[in-house]
């Protein structure tokens, strides 16, 4: 399917960015419009990539209590 024409074509399967695994191949934005395609921004997450603002900075969670929810393997 990585190498099918017509997938290709359509973009249905792009590549981006990842920190840890470099270049990845991820599924394209289906349906296709002309006058509103769509497009990638950013990868997804990483697990937990936005512990530090969701808990910190939406839920006034502070350090140490962040630290102690990781400690605990609540997060």
């Amino acid at each position: 399917i990585f190498e099918d024409p017509h997938y290709q074509a359509r973009e249905n399967i792009l590549e981006v960015d990842h920190p840890r695994l470099g270049k990845i191949k991820v599924p394209g934005i289906v349906p296709k419009f002309s006058e509103t395609p769509g497009r990638i921004r950013h990868r997804a997450p990483e697990l937990g990539e936005h512990n530090k603002q969701v808990y910190g900075e939406e839920l006034g969670l502070s350090e140490e209590e962040l630290t102690n929810l990781k400690a605990k393997g609540v997060i």
